[in-house]
């Protein structure tokens, strides 16, 4: 996901944790298929968003529950769940 100069300079300390460059562009940073701001809780299998009141505009326009949202969750669905299965230790 591009982040842009405002996106940056909202993420302010945990940019260069969260953001990684190709170039001259940003994008932030992917762990394990997913977003490194997407927090996985092993325990309960809950994901929360690490960096919400920080996220960049493209993740702010993308409105919860609208056919958007749930067009990129129907594609993208697996990526957090095999995360929570590795956190859980388990094979994939």
């Amino acid at each position: 996901m591009k982040v842009s100069g405002d996106d940056y300079a909202r993420l302010a300390g945990r940019a260069e944790e969260l953001v990684w460059f190709d170039g001259n562009r940003a994008y932030m940073r992917m762990v394990e298929g997913h977003c490194s701001a997407l927090e996985i809780n092993a325990r309960t299998g809950m994901f929360v968003c690490g960096a919400y009141e920080l996220r960049p505009q493209v993740c702010r326009d993308l409105a919860r529950a609208s056919g958007n949202c749930l067009g990129e969750r129907d594609a993208k669905s697996e990526r957090p769940l095999l995360a929570l299965r590795l956190s859980r230790g388990q094979l994939v």
